[in-house]
């Protein structure tokens, strides 16, 4: 047996554990000034593959590959992507 394994005991257990969580809750609240430059790129869209694009504000935006010709496909597939993405119907444009 290791002597760095038995000779770890509850109190530096905790400590190390406070240490990580409590550096982990600062970078999490940091003020936007001393934040990363990869976190403002949160306004802009997300596009997950070429026909689905969430806005910042969260109006789903849905490029359509198919014509409508009288089966509902904009109406169904409008309403698999609400159901799925768990947001409003009237936020699902086409």
């Amino acid at each position: 047996m290791s002597t760095s394994i038995s000779s770890l005991d509850r109190r530096h257990l905790l400590k190390g554990a406070g240490t990580f969580g409590g550096g982990l809750v600062l970078s999490l609240a940091l003020p936007p000034v001393m934040r990363p430059a990869w976190a403002a790129t949160a306004t802009q869209s997300f596009a997950p593959n070429a026909f689905i694009h969430i806005d910042h504000t969260g109006a789903v935006t849905l490029v359509m590959p198919m014509v409508e010709m009288g089966q509902g496909v904009y109406t169904a597939l409008s309403m698999i992507i609400a159901e799925e993405l768990e947001v409003d119907l009237g936020k699902v444009r086409l």
